[in-house]
This record gives structure tokens, sequence and C-alpha cells, in this order.
């Protein structure tokens, strides 16, 4: 008996770059190993609920409204991932560019298939921890979270014959916790768990329609990051990071011949409090991080971040 049923196993995706629906999904795309996906339409209906003699809501009233288009692809990120997925989240460069750019998503649930267009990257978590003694799980694998929004959401589609398979090789082996080197202040960081964070600001726009319009830049980017140190003689000089020096920090992965580096030139720490002692367990020193410019348009002047990628084996 044929199984009725889908499983995510089954489940594909692919990104190609450009607005619209793609004429080749074979062009300036890529298809991933992803760990799951919340990407949807999230449809409205809106009711007028008005007087009318009774309390029993008449169907007349009802219609469908805008809806929205957003949710969240999570990968177990490699080398060769963040050589396409940088660009959708900072622009194309090694620093921050004003605007990221648009792209297409096809994704396959096995009973049928779905097709995103226009979306943008609003925000990426790029994160992971040590694992614990005899941990079953894999919590050190470096995890990159895309939260996205989009403007249009077609069901009943084909999944492009055209799309590329999955890349393999050692260029798509994940980053691990392992392979990180966290320097701030000229000085290697020991972490426990890493959380790396861009949230680019997007304000996506609704007017006359029934789906979103613009997504276009919005608020104040943030640059940061959540890291979590063991509290000791080597970290307590990150309790109180001035203002004035322009703290620099670099975090580093690197997996064979493969790397890939995010600088900041600025870094701060947001007043933060010392650490505690909750329990007899070791004692942590957490510290939420923010970058920033530096320096002077045209002269010396730096963005919150640059990134190197180096997926060459």
């Amino acid at each position: 008996m044929t199984c009725n049923a889908s499983f995510g196993h089954q489940g594909k995706l692919v990104f190609a770059l450009g607005e619209g629906t793609p004429s080749d999904w074979s062009v300036s795309s890529r298809s991933f190993d992803f760990r799951s996906s919340t990407l949807a339409k999230h449809g409205r209906r809106v009711f007028a609920d008005g007087i009318r003699g009774t309390r029993s809501p008449h169907i007349d009233r009802l219609r469908d409204a805008t809806y929205y288009v957003s949710g969240e692809v999570v990968i177990d990120v490699s080398p060769s991932d963040l050589e396409y997925l940088l660009p959708l989240i900072m622009g194309t460069g090694p620093a921050l560019l004003e605007d990221v750019p648009y792209f297409a998503c096809m994704m396959d649930t096995d009973a049928d298939v779905f097709k995103f267009t226009d979306l943008k990257v609003n925000g990426a978590v790029l994160s992971g921890r040590a694992p614990r003694l005899n941990e079953s799980s894999s919590p050190d694998l470096m995890t990159l979270s895309l939260q996205l929004v989009g403007k249009t959401f077609t069901s009943g589609q084909t999944y492009p014959a055209a799309a590329p398979e999955i890349t393999t090789g050692s260029a798509t082996q994940p980053y691990i916790l392992a392979d990180a080197t966290i320097s701030i202040e000229s000085a290697n960081r020991e972490v426990v768990s890493f959380a790396f964070l861009v949230r680019n600001g997007l304000a996506t726009r609704f007017v006359n329609s029934l789906t979103a319009t613009n997504i276009c830049p919005g608020t104040t980017r943030f640059v940061g990051a959540r890291l979590v140190h063991p509290w000791n003689a080597d970290h307590d000089d990150l309790l109180d990071i001035s203002i004035n020096t322009g703290n620099t920090a670099t975090f580093t992965f690197t997996n064979g011949g493969m790397s890939t580096a995010f600088t900041m030139v600025a870094l701060d720490t947001a007043n933060q409090p010392s650490p505690t002692i909750r329990h007899k367990g070791e004692i942590f020193l957490q510290r939420d991080y923010r970058a920033y410019a530096k320096g002077t348009v045209g002269v010396d002047y730096n963005k919150e971040l640059t990134v190197v990628n180096d997926a060459t084996p």
C-alpha cells in the first residue's frame, strides 16, 4: 500500500538570485542541505463585525486580505554555503552594503511545491555551543538561521528540473565550534557558546495590494554577538571595554585550507552585569557585544562588519 503521507526527509529547497520568478533555475542558484524551514505564506481574512440585530456572524462579511510571507531557514553551514549566502545577508562585497539583494525560493514539501518570490534576508544568526560530556546531540555544529521576508507565494508549482544538485565535497563539510578562533582586544578567547547576528532592519511595505510592494532598508542595522566565556583571569578584562579605544574583534572559522573571518572594527559591550554565583558549578561570563562603524568617510572609514570567506579546499 502506498504511504499517503508527506515526510520532511523528502523536502527540497533551492534559491535563485533576482527579482520575480527566475527564467532559469540553473542560473545564480543553489540547492541546500537544510535542517528546517518555517518559510510560509501567512494568510489573512478580515471580518466586518458590525451591529446587525443578532449575535450570529454572517459569511458575506468575510474577505481575503493582504497576506504576509516570512519564516526561517536553518542550515548547518559550510564554507561553500557561505560563499552563496553571505551576499544575500550583507550585499555583494566583503563589507556591508546599505541594501541586500532579492532572491526566489522553490520548496518541495512532498505533497506540493511552493514558490516564494522577492525574498530578502532580514536577519541571520550563526550559532553553536560546546557539547557536554556524553551528550548525544550535535550542539557544536554551527547553524545559520536565515530570517526571511518576501512578497509573493504560489502553490501548485513543479520543482524545477534545472535546479542544481546539492553540492558535495570537502568545502561542504559544516563548520563546528572547535573550528573557531575568537579574538577580542588582540587576545584569543575561549567560548562555551557562540551566537553572531546581523539584523538588517528591513521595512516590508504594504499599500493597496494583496501582497507586499517593496522591501526596503528601514531602521538602523545591528551587528553583534552573544558569547559565553569561562570566568577566569583570561577574561576579566572583558568586564569593562572602553568606548574610546575602538576595540576590534575577529571571529575566524578554519577547516583545513578553508576559512571564514568576521572582522569588526569597533566593539562595545553596552553596560552589562558582572558574573553571578547561581549554583555550585562553573561560573561563566556572558557578554552581548555590538559592532559599530569607525573612521571618517573618504579617509579611513570602515563599516561595522567585514567578512572574508575562502571556500577553496
